[in-house]
């Protein structure tokens, strides 16, 4: 089956992984074989659907949004990418200057949302109601683009959760080698002043597909040794839980990933759909007041897909029509 073969290719790549040297790899591969044991669907611990409720604004397919309004729930903030530029006053975007290791797990945005491309304002741009996220070769080698709402937008799962929702195409070429190196992703971090050298405060992986494969990997990523220890050794103490699907017509069709954070718990969903559920208590995490920010980025290499290729198809394009974020009404409860 088609899901087999994909099992079958996941645990082949954890093989790899296993022996490649570097941190980042080490961080990617418990990433890998917690994805690979939840083969096929929901994460453990929390297989409950999402409470449908009043909202005109749609996921995909017509399917009902995961940030619809009404029923405790109410808007706080969106883009629909109207005109022909960013709002400077929601997002910057990323540039790959003064960078350093690209092989760090965690860095600078420059290094993380980037990786062996060259980030530049000139891949990305606003036309058409779309935020587009170009990702090329030529002379001057491998470029891409990445968008971050730090320093300007971020939002905390108390006193009230929020969710928050990407509507995007993610970048596709045609079979064989010609997505290798492709790693476009929907992400948030902390905006506690540290997150470019420490996972204190966890890691919100929304998004992640590598090489254009279909699959996309949800992941939830912290350290152990938080709160009791400040920016502790990444090796010793970074955990992750992971779970990923594959999402047919991921580059034709848009799609909504999401992910809603309360007090005591992380849950990832596609089209309105919960495919994840982290609790702290069941885990073993402490959640942090600290708001998160977003990132939305195409990086291209590094030790989890691979280099690029000869093969590796340009240009590509990662379209994002839209990003929702709804938050609880006061006293209100996630059930």
């Amino acid at each position: 089956s088609t899901q087999g073969g994909v099992a079958f290719n996941l645990l082949l790549s954890s093989l790899t992984y296993m022996f490649m040297p570097t941190r980042e790899c080490r961080w990617r591969r418990a990433l890998t074989v917690a994805a690979f044991v939840g083969a096929g669907g929901v994460a453990s611990g929390d297989a409950r659907a999402p409470n449908h409720r009043q909202g005109s604004f749609m996921g995909a397919r017509g399917a009902q949004s995961f940030c619809s309004t009404g029923g405790g729930w109410v808007l706080d903030w969106e883009d629909e990418f109207d005109g022909d530029r960013l709002n400077a006053s929601s997002w910057h975007v990323v540039t790959s200057t003064g960078r350093g290791d690209i092989s760090l797990p965690i860095a600078s945005l420059n290094i993380t949302a980037c990786r062996e491309a060259r980030c530049r304002h000139e891949n990305v741009h606003v036309a058409g109601g779309n935020l587009v996220i170009r990702s090329d070769r030529g002379p001057e080698g491998v470029t891409s683009g990445a968008v971050t709402t730090k320093g300007h937008r971020a939002w905390s799962g108390d006193p009230s959760p929020f969710r928050l929702c990407v509507r995007a195409r993610l970048p596709g070429v045609g079979t064989g080698h010609r997505g290798q190196g492709i790693w476009p992703a929907h992400w948030m971090l902390p905006e506690n002043g540290r997150s470019d050298r420490c996972l204190d405060e966890g890691e919100m992986d929304i998004t992640e597909m590598i090489n254009v494969d279909g699959t996309v990997y949800h992941t939830y990523h912290w350290l152990s040794s938080w709160p009791g220890k400040t920016c502790g050794d990444f090796d010793k103490y970074h955990k992750s839980k992971a779970t990923w699907a594959p999402v047919k017509d991921f580059a034709s069709e848009f799609h909504e990933y999401a992910v809603e954070r309360t007090k005591d718990r992380v849950v990832y969903a596609v089209d309105g759909r919960v495919v994840f559920s982290a609790s702290a208590r069941e885990e073993g995490f402490t959640l942090s007041r600290s708001p998160f920010f977003l990132i939305l980025n195409t990086a291209v290499g590094g030790g989890w897909p691979g280099h690029v290729s000869p093969e590796t198809e340009f240009p590509v394009e990662h379209i994002i029509d839209s990003v929702r974020v709804v938050r609880g009404v006061p006293g209100f409860v996630v059930v």
